[in-house]
């Protein structure tokens, strides 16, 4: 290769020759030169008649050709708005392509790769399974999916789910039910819990009563605490803004603002 750059840069040619390597000098060279295929004498095979491809014929088998990697990588990124390391990442794993794509169906595609590439790849890999063998079913994971969206379940009780569904075939659904970690959405029955707490630190609800920030925040977490953090947190929020005088937290912080700026 040193040879020919030299040989290109001062202006030369390189020509089709065959060369001789001399192990002493570390050297090659030139034997003799061969200009055309009919130098080296080629002959032709009489057991080997001349091959004639259509292109009708080339087409044909063109179009039996699974999706070739690059042709994927492109059509996944069009279509889902895959950055390039996640369609890298779905390349990579056999079968995660079509697993993505089938969960993907009627469901948001950023939230479905995040769940695929980060919560199902690092379940299956803890379990010593692949997308090859992989235990949850496209619908199952799915439906897990849309407990998530739903506000049905937290992000973390998902989690946590993904990785029970490796050994129990049930439905999310029903894992979530007997682990009573369904989102609590009642508003009766948040609204019982922060009046008795409300009634338990008169002091500190006094003090939110007239807008001590902290305290209310003392409350939230003592309410999450009691809900094992199953509370949806908008509807404890409201809940509780209006157990402690005030119509929301915002409202609260806008008021506290208010006078902090008087001083």
């Amino acid at each position: 290769i040193r040879r020919q750059i030299d040989i290109l840069e001062n202006g030369g040619k390189i020509t089709v020759e065959t060369r001789r390597y001399d192990e002493e000098k570390d050297i090659t060279y030139r034997l003799r030169s061969k200009e055309d295929a009919p130098d080296y004498r080629y002959m032709p095979e009489p057991d080997l008649p001349p091959l004639i491809l259509s292109q009708e014929y080339i087409n044909n088998i063109a179009s039996k050709i699974p999706e070739l990697p690059d042709q994927c990588f492109e059509r996944i990124t069009n279509t889902y708005g895959l950055n390039k390391l996640s369609a890298d990442l779905m390349l990579h794993e056999y079968k995660c392509v079509d697993y993505f794509e089938k969960v993907c169906e009627g469901r948001n595609p950023k939230i479905v790769t995040n769940w695929t590439l980060n919560e199902l790849s690092g379940a299956l890999a803890s379990n010593d399974f692949s997308f090859q063998n992989n235990p949850i079913s496209v619908q199952r994971f799915g439906n897990l999916i849309d407990l998530v969206q739903s506000g049905k379940i937290t992000g973390k009780t998902g989690k946590d789910v993904v990785k029970l569904m490796m050994k129990d075939t049930r439905d999310p659904l029903e894992i979530v039910e007997e682990k009573n970690w369904i989102r609590i959405v009642d508003k009766d029955k948040l609204q019982a819990i922060c009046d008795e707490l409300v009634a338990k630190h008169t002091d500190k609800g006094n003090a939110v009563k007239n807008g001590d920030v902290k305290f209310f925040k003392f409350f939230l977490g003592q309410a999450m605490g009691r809900t094992k953090g199953m509370a949806d947190p908008n509807i404890l929020n409201q809940v509780l803004s209006s157990t402690l005088g005030w119509s929301s937290y915002e409202e609260l912080l806008a008021n506290n603002k208010k006078k902090t700026n008087a001083k």
